[in-house]
């Protein structure tokens, strides 16, 4: 019994150390090849393969999945994407995922074997995954996904900022996609401000209360933001701009928004959103209960 227990400690042990390594390797703990290597050979991962790439798992509508399922399946769930991405990661090299803090993904980091360091090889990858928790699980998975680097393990920093940034585009792309980085990168630099005369419409409803009208202008303000393909922070940031004016409207009419619509208020900010079409449609909700209080 002393020998089982023993060796019990020492597996939650060896898994912690991975973990960690594999964590500091992503956020760029790890300063040196030296460094790589002794602590690599200490949590007992191997990276040897020419080429490297990072991909994020993140569970769609993340609310909903934690609502549906207690926290033991949630953990079950999440074990299980780790075990399939890495089973999956065989067939192109090798893999190790590695749940993030946040608890919403899982990030792979893909060691990529000589003939298999290849876009078409990571979203066959990727489109397996996808499908397999799709059919046998039904929740979705976005996927981003890094650029391909070669003979440097210490560059998977890189890799996980560039799939975080791919992630990010589900706000204008929509859930359950595979995002490259490469394919949205050329989109960063394309900065924007919708028309100012859909701001004023749009006010000027609220003033009125016209409900049908506001519904109308929030949903030409995300058309419009959608249409010019713009990056995930700048689409993010139009979209609070949106928010920020119907507070300054409701301030001018004197409407405490606060002691009227807490509650409602705070779901805008406190509960995530996932794509802008999401956020919109919850803007229209709580602009509805404006509407009919003004009236």
């Amino acid at each position: 019994k002393e020998n089982k227990s023993l060796i019990s400690k020492l597996k939650i042990k060896a898994s912690l150390m991975k973990e960690q390594f594999l964590y500091s390797l992503l956020t760029g703990r790890i300063n040196s090849q030296n460094q790589f290597n002794s602590l690599a050979e200490l949590a007992g991962v191997s990276l040897d393969g020419p080429s490297y790439a990072v991909l994020l798992f993140m569970i769609d509508d993340y609310s909903n999945f934690i609502k549906v399922n207690d926290r033991s399946m949630q953990e079950l769930l999440k074990f299980s994407i780790v075990n399939v991405i890495e089973e999956l990661a065989l067939e192109v090299g090798h893999g190790y995922g590695i749940e993030l803090l946040d608890g919403r993904g899982i990030a792979l980091i893909l060691n990529l074997k000589e003939g298999k360091n290849e876009d078409r090889f990571i979203s066959e990858l990727a489109f397996k995954a996808k499908d397999f928790f799709r059919q046998y699980y039904e929740f979705t998975l976005t996927v981003g996904i890094s650029e391909i680097y070669h003979n440097d393990a210490l560059l998977i920093k890189n890799a996980f900022n560039e799939a975080n940034r791919a992630i990010n585009y589900r706000l204008i792309k929509g859930k359950d996609q595979i995002i490259f980085f490469k394919d949205v990168a050329k989109e960063e630099n394309n900065r924007y401000r919708y028309p100012s005369e859909f701001e004023a419409k749009l006010t000027m409803s609220i003033k009125q209360g016209k409900v049908q009208d506001v519904q109308r202008y929030i949903k030409k303000i995300i058309e419009y933001i959608k249409s010019q393909a713009v990056i995930p922070e700048t689409a993010q940031y139009l979209c609070i701009d949106i928010i920020n004016t119907i507070i300054k409207t409701l301030e001018e009419i004197n409407v405490d928004v606060y002691g009227c619509f807490g509650s409602e208020f705070e779901q805008l900010y406190m509960q995530p959103f996932e794509t802008i079409e999401a956020l919109g449609n919850r803007i229209i909700k709580f602009c509805r209960s404006i509407c009919s209080y003004i009236e």
